[in-house]
C-alpha cells in the first residue's frame, strides 16, 4: 500500500482540519499538496474559475492595489503529532509527541507552503515523502486584528514512518485532497447565477495570503523532483 490509497470525504465536515491556534505544533506532511486559487471577499474564501468564468476577477481594482488577484492556497495531509491542549497523559515521555498520532488536512497558503517548497527544492527531496521530516509550527497571534498572527516553520529530523503511523494509514488511508479540490470548484460553478455564491471558506480567518511573500511558489516544485514521491507502507 502507497499513497495512492485514499478515501473520499464529504468536505462539509470541517473536523478533518487542523484549525491552527496559538502555541507549538509538530507535523508531519504525506504525500503531495493540491493547490487552488482564490479570492478573498468578505472574510470568505471563493474560488477563481480564470478571467472569463471568474466574476472576482472581471471586478474593477479600484483601490489599485492588486486586491482582486487571485491567492493560493494548498491543501495536504498530515500527522499532527503535537498540538497546543494536549493532554500530558497522551504524550510520550520519551518523544514528547503524541503516542498516537492524528491524520488531518493542513489548508493554509504561500506563508507555510512556501517554506514546504524552499525545503523541497534545497534538499531535492519531497517533504511528503519517504525521507521527509517533521516540522515544527509555532503560531503567534501578535494583534487584534484577524490577519495579526505569525508562523513560524522549523524542519526538525527527518522522520521515516513508524510501526504505529503505518497502521493508522492502513486503516484510514489518506484524504484525497485532489477530489476535496476538484469538488470545491465544481461546487462554486453550480452556485454561481451572475452572482458571487456563498464562498468556500474553510478557515476564514487564514487570511495569510493577502501579504505578499517573496518565497517561491510551491507549484511544480514537487513534480520536478525524481522519486521519493511514495511511501510502502507495508510492514
Amino acid at each position: 500500500m502507497d499513497y495512492t490509497d485514499i478515501k473520499n470525504v464529504d468536505d462539509k465536515d470541517k473536523s478533518m482540519y487542523l484549525k491552527l491556534v496559538p502555541g507549538k505544533y509538530v507535523l508531519r506532511l504525506l504525500g503531495k499538496p493540491e493547490d487552488y486559487k482564490h479570492h478573498w471577499e468578505n472574510q470568505k474564501k471563493y474560488a477563481c474559475l480564470g478571467m472569463d468564468g471568474c466574476p472576482h476577477c472581471k471586478k474593477t481594482d479600484t483601490d489599485g492595489d492588486g486586491s482582486n488577484r487571485p491567492r493560493t492556497s494548498y491543501v495536504t495531509n498530515v500527522f499532527v503529532k503535537l498540538a497546543p491542549g494536549d493532554d500530558p497523559k497522551d504524550i510520550d515521555p520519551q518523544t514528547k509527541l503524541r503516542k498516537v498520532p492524528e491524520l488531518m488536512l493542513l489548508e493554509k497558503g504561500r506563508q507555510i507552503f512556501g517554506t514546504f517548497g524552499a525545503w523541497a527544492r534545497a534538499r531535492e527531496i519531497n517533504p511528503g515523502g519517504e525521507k521527509g521530516p517533521d516540522w515544527q509550527l509555532i503560531v503567534e497571534k501578535t494583534g487584534p486584528e484577524v490577519r495579526n498572527v505569525r508562523y513560524q516553520l522549523f524542519p526538525l529530523d527527518i522522520a521515516p514512518l513508524t510501526n504505529e503511523e503505518k497502521k493508522i494509514l492502513k486503516a484510514q488511508n489518506l484524504y484525497d485532497v485532489k477530489k476535496i479540490v476538484s469538488d470545491r470548484i465544481e461546487k462554486y460553478k453550480k452556485e454561481l447565477d451572475g452572482e458571487s455564491g456563498p464562498g468556500l471558506a474553510v478557515d476564514d480567518t487564514d487570511i495569510e495570503g493577502l501579504d505578499d511573500i517573496s518565497l517561491d511558489d510551491v507549484d511544480g516544485i514537487l513534480d520536478e523532483i525524481d522519486g521519493d514521491s511514495n511511501i510502502d507502507l507495508e510492514f
